[in-house]
């Protein structure tokens, strides 16, 4: 017996919207920050150069292992404009006991600009 499915091919834009928010959860190893940065990396390849990344808070550390093209913003007044921001382990920083700290404020404005 034939059913009609539905078309369940993958949509690069409807699964990661831009500008939007992307909410990724798992557990710890299963790959979320690197899925992250392969969609900051898909935008700024589709766009041809035009969409930037940015990964918030970033350490030192990893500023040698980001692309020239990917910055470190420490304030939300240096995020750049038309680009995917990363925000890695958000729980840490906006945990609900913390509400009013900086870091959930920060996240909520970062979630406001996506708008």
């Amino acid at each position: 017996m034939a059913r009609d499915l539905p078309d369940r091919a993958f949509n690069f834009k409807q699964a990661f919207p831009f500008p939007g928010v992307v909410l990724v959860l798992g557990f710890q190893g299963e790959g979320k920050t690197s899925m992250a940065c392969w969609v900051m990396d898909e935008y700024h390849t589709r766009s041809g150069g035009s969409i930037g990344g940015a990964v918030y808070r970033a350490p030192k550390t990893m500023a040698k292992m980001l692309p020239d093209w990917v910055t470190r913003p420490q304030t939300l007044q240096q995020t750049p404009e038309n680009a995917v921001v990363l925000y890695d382990e958000a729980s840490q920083l906006a945990h609900a006991r913390r509400a009013s700290s900086k870091g959930n404020l920060d996240l909520a404005n970062l979630s406001g600009l996506a708008r």
